[in-house]
């Protein structure tokens, strides 16, 4: 047998040798894939399940935040809503309460007014009648002259209420 494994080969190298690079390199590639590639091959394994948990946390710490910020936005709208609500109410209680206000002062004015009516006609009743007595004294003062004698005060008020009866 070792004649037949002795025979050389054209490229220089007999068939011995070549089985024997034949099982060197078997046995190389099975002690580098327990010694290299095994570790390696785990360790990357073990990334790779710590990057997809990682991923997997990340997306559930996205999902979580978009739920918030869907909460958030929510909260917001309902919040516009409210206020826009109690602005509406507190216009309409301040139009309200303008109008109230405004009714009052109208109110007021016109009371000051029929007052100030009041008050102008009793003035304007009391220049009259002080008019009339003043006229009337006058016309007295002249009718004494003219008759050159003196009227009593009695005849005097008599005169000044036909003047004021005759005027009204």
């Amino acid at each position: 047998m070792v004649t037949l494994l002795s025979f050389e080969l054209p490229i220089g190298a007999d068939l011995f040798e070549i089985l024997a690079h034949i099982v060197n390199f078997i046995i190389l590639v099975i002690g580098l894939r327990y010694i290299l590639y095994k570790p390696i091959k785990s360790f990357i394994d073990k990334r790779e399940k710590e990057y997809e948990e990682l991923d997997k946390t990340t997306k559930e710490a996205n999902e979580k935040a978009l739920a918030r910020k869907l909460k958030y936005e929510e909260l917001v709208q309902k919040t516009k809503g409210e206020v826009a609500k109690i602005a509406e109410e507190v216009t309409a209680k301040t139009d309200a309460q303008a109008k109230v206000i405004i009714g009052k002062a109208k109110e007021e004015a016109k009371a000051i007014i029929a007052e100030a009516k009041l008050q102008v006609d009793k003035e304007k009743s009391l220049c009259q009648v002080s008019m009339s007595k003043r006229s009337s004294e006058l016309g007295l003062a002249i009718a004494e002259k003219i008759l050159a004698r003196s009227i009593e005060n009695t005849d005097m008020d008599k005169i000044i209420d036909e003047c004021l009866e005759k005027w009204d």
